[in-house]
Parts: structure tokens; C-alpha cells; sequence
């Protein structure tokens, strides 16, 4: 058995990125920022919906859920689910261009 110390690596340490992954990192925060701000302006308008218009997000749908309860809970995983489907499509596709480009099989 080999005892070695393992340290730990500064940021300031590492190599750069080489041109393509620094790419591919910046269209990854791109995409994922947008999805989170469709994601939470769905959740803030639930919000102001609740404060302007409590008579409607009050009203029961059926066995005493509510339409704010219906909004955070079944629309919002639906909602959660097709971002996620959307960032693996645009994922998906980027790794397909990339293959095309390449030459890769």
C-alpha cells in the first residue's frame, strides 16, 4: 500500500482552458441561465398571481387542491421536466455537431 499526501490544487494553478471547452462552457451557462429564468418567472408569476389575485388562485380544482397548489405542483414538474428535455435536446445536438464537424463516427 502506497501512502501518499494528497494536497490540495489552487485554481490559479491550472492550465487554461483550450478555445473549445471554454465554448462549449459558455454556451452550457447561456442555456442553463435562460431555463432558470423561464423556470422562475413561471414561479414569480404564481407569486404575484397569489397577491393580486387571490379569489382566482384560490379557487379548489378538485379533492381541495387549489389552483396555486395545481401551479407549484403538477405544472411546475411538467415545466421542470421539458427544461430538463430541452437542455438535453440543445446538449444533443451541439455533440452532434461537434461529431459532424469532426469527422468522428
Amino acid at each position: 500500500m502506497v501512502n501518499e499526501t494528497v494536497g490540495t490544487i489552487d485554481y490559479k494553478d491550472l492550465p487554461p482552458l483550450d478555445a473549445e471547452t471554454t465554448a462549449n462552457m459558455s454556451e452550457e451557462v447561456k442555456v442553463s441561465v435562460l431555463l432558470a429564468v423561464i423556470y422562475f418567472a413561471f414561479l414569480l408569476t404564481v407569486t404575484i398571481m397569489n397577491w393580486t389575485s387571490p379569489e382566482i388562485m384560490k379557487t379548489v380544482l378538485w379533492g381541495g387542491m387549489t389552483v396555486t397548489w395545481f401551479a407549484t405542483s403538477i405544472v411546475a414538474m411538467f415545466m421542470a421536466t421539458f427544461i430538463a428535455w430541452l437542455h438535453v435536446l440543445y446538449y444533443q445536438s451541439r455533440v452532434a455537431k461537434h461529431i459532424k464537424n469532426s469527422g468522428e463516427v
